[in-house]
């Protein structure tokens, strides 16, 4: 599946795919005069992931064909991507507009395609809103930080793995992304001047004033 469009649509099935290869971390080497060996510097991120996906088309090859090219290239920026025999895992993938056709016979053929995928393989345990009106605790199933999305009703604060996110302003719902540190309203501040997030293991959460908070934890792993 691709931007929720199932490719059986166009009587295509995935032959081969690199799904379940890693990206490269972004560490830079520098060279130190008179020192043997390099320094690496960690910048504690990874790079964007190339999805290569094989394609086998059964039936009506031209006209499928023409119809899947005329789908991906009308989509843009980040779609989710997912495959069957990886149902419990989804990447958000671009597609790269590299389109490689090799038709094998009079009846069948192979489609090769790349997409750019943000590194995380995102879990979709980790898709469903968890709300928290006093204390709970989250319990994170991989090695990852995961940076989440919260929904905070009312004005209160937010204790999250000690920082405390403190909501003022209206008493609408406000949108607080810890991946785009972004905030639907200004009148949100943060103890450390940073954005929560959720740890390997066990994850503490403390409402105190709001009506509840909706933690989404966006879990994911390489």
């Amino acid at each position: 599946y691709f931007g929720g469009q199932s490719m059986t649509t166009f009587s295509a099935f995935i032959a081969e795919s690199n799904f379940m290869d890693a990206p490269a971390r972004s560490v830079d080497s520098i060279e130190v005069l008179g020192r043997n060996g390099n320094v690496h510097i960690d910048r504690n991120k990874y790079f964007n992931f190339v999805l290569r996906v094989r394609l086998y088309i059964t039936e009506n090859v031209r006209a499928n064909v023409q119809a899947l090219r005329n789908y991906l290239n009308n989509t843009h920026g980040y779609m989710r991507y997912q495959e069957t025999l990886n149902a419990n895992e989804y990447r958000m993938a671009c597609f790269r507009e590299a389109f490689v056709m090799d038709v094998s016979d009079a009846q069948h053929g192979v489609v090769t395609l790349e997409f750019d995928c943000m590194p995380q393989r995102f879990l979709t345990a980790g898709e469903q809103p968890i709300s928290v009106t006093s204390t709970a605790t989250l319990l994170n199933p991989t090695g990852r930080e995961a940076r989440p999305m919260i929904k905070a009703y009312g004005q209160g604060t937010a204790v999250i793995n000690g920082v405390t996110v403190t909501v003022g302003g209206s008493d609408a719902v406000t949108v607080i992304d810890c991946e785009l540190m972004t905030c639907s309203q200004s009148a949100v501040t943060f103890s450390g001047y940073d954005y929560p997030v959720l740890g390997a293991g066990s994850n503490v959460i403390t409402v105190s004033g709001l009506t509840k908070a909706e933690i989404t934890p966006r879990w994911w792993r390489l």
